[in-house]
C-alpha cells in the first residue's frame, strides 16, 4: 500500500496541504489546488490501494481552523465511503495522527 505523509507541522495554509498531496500523488501541473480538484483527483486518478496519513493533525487544525480542516477530512472521507460502497479491498484509506494518539477514519 502507497502511503502519503502530510506533515502537520508544515501546514500553515490549504495551500500547504494541496503541496504536499500534489507532490506526493505526482498530481502533475494541472492540478487545480482547491478542495474540488482534490476531490475529483482521490476519487478517479490516483490508484489504490494509498493511505494518506496526516501526522500532528490537531497542528493542522489549530492553524487552518477547524471549518477549513473539517472541509478536507470530509473529503477524505467521501473517497473512503466510495471505496467501500464499491466493495474494493484496494482502497483508499485516512488517519489522523495527533501526537501519539491516532484516529483512523
Amino acid at each position: 500500500m502507497a502511503e502519503v505523509v502530510i506533515d502537520g507541522d508544515a501546514v500553515h495554509s490549504e495551500v500547504d496541504v494541496h503541496r504536499a498531496l500534489e507532490r506526493q500523488l505526482e498530481f502533475g501541473e494541472f492540478y487545480g489546488s482547491n478542495l474540488s480538484a482534490l476531490r475529483d483527483r482521490l476519487l478517479a486518478d490516483v490508484p489504490r490501494p494509498v493511505r494518506i496519513v496526516w501526522v500532528s493533525a490537531g497542528r493542522s487544525r489549530e492553524r487552518l481552523g477547524e471549518p477549513l480542516f473539517f472541509s478536507i477530512v470530509e473529503v477524505f472521507e467521501e473517497v473512503a465511503q466510495q471505496d467501500l460502497n464499491f466493495g474494493w479491498t484496494d482502497r483508499f484509506e485516512f488517519e489522523l495522527r495527533r501526537g501519539t494518539r491516532s484516529c483512523r477514519s
